[in-house]
């Protein structure tokens, strides 16, 4: 179990934001993930109890939800209870590895869960010490910075400093406030105009 806290932002000028990160920060490697969104029956029920199809709703579902990435031949499921402090994410998170992630999905789908959403996201990874920092082209959205800090220690004050240091990161890649994005991922790709 740990916490996290982060904040994610739209990038207009992916070249510059690059730039800028390579000279400030260190640099691990390019990446893409996969991430598959489940919902449990119930969530999903209550979707439908609202008068929405799963697949066409705006928000997601409210009950219990898990994620599965694929990143190269590794596999993590992670579930997080997300909530809001000083504008930024903050988050107590579960994960843990699985060696066959179709495997997984099958298991997931057997016992009733369901895959609602997914994302791939192809990027490039960089560290400033103890905070991860992505540069990320989500396929179908558009390209974002991604800021975190994962800690063991849900206290307040460690949020509150981690939230600066994320802050200065976003000002290092000349992204201002207005740019950051609080609504998730899934909730902005559903938000999206049908084609």
């Amino acid at each position: 179990m740990a916490y996290e806290t982060e904040m994610k932002a739209w990038v207009d000028d992916w070249q510059a934001v690059e730039l800028h990160l390579r000279e400030r920060l260190e640099f691990n490697r390019a990446f893409t993930k996969r991430d598959r969104y489940y919902a449990s029956p119930d969530a999903l029920a209550a979707q439908r109890e609202d008068g929405e199809d799963s697949r066409l709703s705006s928000r997601p579902p409210s009950g219990p939800t898990f994620r599965l990435r694929s990143d190269g031949d590794h596999c993590v499921v992670t579930f997080k209870a997300k909530s809001v402090r000083s504008g930024m994410e903050f988050n107590l998170e579960h994960e843990f590895s699985v060696d066959d992630g179709e495997a997984f999905h099958t298991f997931a789908t057997h016992i009733g869960f369901s895959q609602d959403a997914q994302k791939v996201k192809h990027g490039l990874s960089f560290s400033d010490g103890d905070l991860h920092v992505e540069l990320v082209e989500i396929e179908g959205l558009g390209a974002f910075l991604e800021v975190e800090f994962v800690h063991d220690d849900g206290d307040e004050e460690l949020h509150a400093e981690a939230g600066s240091r994320i802050r200065e990161v976003l000002r290092i890649a000349g992204i201002p406030d207005s740019r950051v994005e609080p609504r998730p991922y899934n909730q902005l790709l559903r938000e999206r105009p049908a084609t």
